[in-house]
């Protein structure tokens, strides 16, 4: 009996336990409910709405007629949600944000973190210089209808507001959005286009698109939206991330669960208004 409990107590320290193994692991904390935003939102571009298409081919029903129908883009008055899976992204993007530089925060200093999000700001920009000049087929350096540069520059501009309060924060949004809409409505009208108008085509997006690209009337007449439609990205991409403060100091269970809801229905919905839709 001696001999057994001996060989058994030396036995024991060589055999570290799996929790105390699992325990020296670090920890990442996730924003679920901004995952599964992100998955439901993938899910649709890349392969449920082909998903949908063909069921829809094999036969109608009010379901699937209903969801093939979201599933496309409005072709200018009203909201369908394929409006809103461009604006997801963008707010997807600012409320990681906070939640980014919070963890990076431990590790790195502010111009460390700065010179990152300036670098990852730039290869996106080039990524999207580079995507429509294979496009184009000759060289094309700004692009701004598309995806990859305004996202680049949104992302820049949200990080320069991280840090800053939540009133000011809120002030910069508001001026965004009053004068944009002011700009729109009361603006100086343009040759062919009146003040006010949010006619397709006829209006002060289409016409500043149409003199910044030199591109002809015609061929973006039908466009719904352009550079010029940057304002109200850069709002909801700020919007994302306009609650970095608190974030940065609190990761309480409310938190995590509320808010991103709140975003994740409200803003792509003022964003689809903010496109002209």
């Amino acid at each position: 009996m001696k001999t057994t409990l001996t060989s058994q107590t030396s036995a024991s320290p060589a055999a570290p336990s799996s929790a105390s193994v699992e325990g020296s692991k670090p920890v990442t904390k996730r924003l679920i409910s901004l995952d599964a935003f992100r998955g439901w939102t993938m899910f649709w571009i890349v392969g449920g709405g082909a998903i949908m298409t063909g069921l829809q081919a094999l036969g109608h029903n009010p379901v699937i007629d209903t969801i093939v129908y979201q599933l496309n883009h409005t072709p200018w008055q009203g909201l369908r949600y394929y409006d809103l899976i461009w604006p997801s992204f963008m707010l997807m993007t600012g409320m990681s944000l906070p939640f980014s530089y919070a963890k990076r925060s431990l590790t790195q200093t502010h111009r460390e973190i700065f010179l990152r999000v300036a670098r990852r700001a730039l290869v996106l920009f080039l990524l999207g210089s580079i995507r429509e000049s294979v496009n184009l087929k000759h060289p094309y350096l700004v692009e701004l209808s598309s995806a990859l540069q305004p996202i680049g520059i949104a992302y820049f501009c949200a990080f320069l507001l991280v840090r800053k309060s939540w009133r000011f924060q809120a002030a910069v949004g508001a001026s965004i959005l009053a004068g944009y809409a002011l700009l729109l409505a009361f603006v100086v009208p343009v040759p062919g286009v009146p003040a006010g108008s949010y006619q397709q085509g006829k209006n002060l997006v289409a016409a500043a698109d149409i003199a910044d690209r030199r591109a002809s009337a015609k061929q973006w007449a039908a466009k719904d939206e352009g550079p010029y439609h940057g304002p109200g990205r850069g709002l909801l991409r700020g919007a994302g991330s306009g609650d970095g403060p608190y974030r940065t100091r609190h990761h309480e269970a409310l938190d995590h669960f509320v808010r991103p809801r709140i975003r994740g229905l409200g803003l792509p919905v003022l964003s689809g208004f903010l496109r002209g839709r």
